[in-house]
């Protein structure tokens, strides 16, 4: 968490007590919130379903970004954070 550094001293204390009280509300990982409510917190795409869609090109990735990104998806994956959907075309 980064704090601004436009606040008055006094109001930086505070924040930093209030926020030291409650940080068992906070969420570190994905793990820690499994299985959310899709009613909550879901995002989706707006697509109109008479519009044909377009496959954009694929993006070329360097080896070493390309494995960081499979490994992240594999962990949210696992921890259900996401999940994958598939779209009739």
């Amino acid at each position: 968490m980064k704090i601004g550094t436009s606040l008055a001293p006094s109001e930086e204390k505070d924040l930093i007590q209030l926020l030291r009280r409650n940080l068992d509300l906070f969420v570190w990982a994905p793990s820690d919130m499994p299985g959310i409510d899709p009613d909550v917190a879901c995002h989706h795409l707006d697509v109109y379903p008479t519009v044909k869609p377009v496959v954009q090109r694929n993006r070329k990735m360097g080896e070493e970004r390309r494995k960081a990104v499979d490994e992240e998806v594999k962990r949210l994956q696992e921890d259900r954070f996401i999940s994958e959907i598939k779209y009739p075309t």
